[in-house]
């Protein structure tokens, strides 16, 4: 980057930085022992420059699978969970006769569901499945892409505040309105991020 400016830069999650020039955009990664990588894309290149949320599809399904899990062995419990002995002693006294029948079966069963393991089964999934679902909830990730010809920018900033002043920047920059330096450090990330729905710049 030399003779160039720096006008912004984008920190990543993956501890990663896009660095904004007033003439190029680099993404600059290093993996430590394993190498550093950098991709430049000049100006007047870029093709499209977006910037969106989302939510993760499978911490979406894992909740639903634990809740289900708690509601199956709650179900059981209630159909098949009569006092008697524990699940271990049924499937000794099952192993231990000669043959078994439907009888014993549902015994076992029912042994298994009224025993404590299948308690903290029940218990164990539906606190994880509803721990699971607030996370969704709550977790949304943040992408940018800056797409030229031949290559492509594409990482998880840490806010979508900061993502979004980039992409501005970067826009104004390519579209030759006058540029300013940052003359202050990286924008510090608020508890108050404003998200709002999936902006999208094509030149």
């Amino acid at each position: 980057m030399n003779h160039e400016v720096e006008l912004r830069r984008l920190p990543m999650r993956d501890k990663s930085v896009v660095v904004l020039t007033d003439q190029r955009v680099y993404h600059l990664k290093d993996n430590g022992i394993f190498g550093e990588e950098q991709t430049t894309i000049r100006h007047k290149a870029i093709t499209s420059i977006q910037i969106g949320w989302k939510r993760s599809e499978g911490l979406l399904w894992s909740g639903i699978i634990l809740l289900g899990i708690s509601l199956l062995v709650w179900l059981g419990s209630v159909m098949m969970g009569p006092a008697g002995t524990a699940a271990d002693q049924q499937a000794l006294e099952l192993w231990s006769e000669e043959g078994f029948t439907l009888e014993q079966v549902l015994r076992y069963v029912g042994g298994f569901f009224s025993s404590s393991f299948a308690s903290t089964v029940k218990y164990a999934s539906l606190l994880a499945g509803i721990g699971t679902l607030l996370l969704f909830w709550f977790y949304k990730l943040i992408d940018v892409q800056i797409v030229g010809p031949g290559a492509t920018i594409k990482g998880s900033p840490k806010s979508y505040e900061e993502g979004s002043q980039f992409c501005d920047r970067l826009l104004a920059v390519v579209e030759g309105k006058p540029a300013t330096i940052q003359k202050e450090a990286p924008l510090k990330t608020t508890d108050k991020q404003e998200k709002g729905p999936e902006k999208e710049w094509r030149l």
